[in-house]
């Protein structure tokens, strides 16, 4: 390495031997982009806010959430495969979840 070792590390770079790719990057022409400041009203949002769900949404977004699970479940059955008692009572349940979907997708 050419150089004292007191050099800063930029300094070692200009006094190494250059190579034809390490020459063409060093004369290019870069400048700095300046970023003009936006007001309040032109800046754009981080991330898009998503719209605030109601609670008929936010219900039927879970009842349908659970109606999945309950679709495995009796995938599960249908394979022949055998559930356990918790696993029995949520099957079980299967009527009152459809039974308020359809009510909360009347009044929603």
């Amino acid at each position: 390495m050419p150089g004292p070792k007191k050099w800063s590390g930029g300094k070692r770079r200009l006094k190494r031997p250059r190579t034809v790719e390490a020459k063409a990057s060093l004369e290019q022409r870069v400048t700095k982009h300046i970023h003009k400041s936006k007001t309040h009203a032109q800046q754009e949002p981080m991330h898009k806010k998503t719209p605030k769900l109601g609670m008929h949404e936010k219900r039927l977004r879970a009842l349908n959430k659970k109606l999945q699970s309950l679709e495995a479940l009796q995938e599960r059955v249908g394979r022949g495969e055998t559930l356990d008692e918790q696993q029995q009572t949520k099957l079980g349940t299967l009527g009152m979840v459809l039974q308020e979907m359809e009510v909360l997708m009347t009044v929603g």
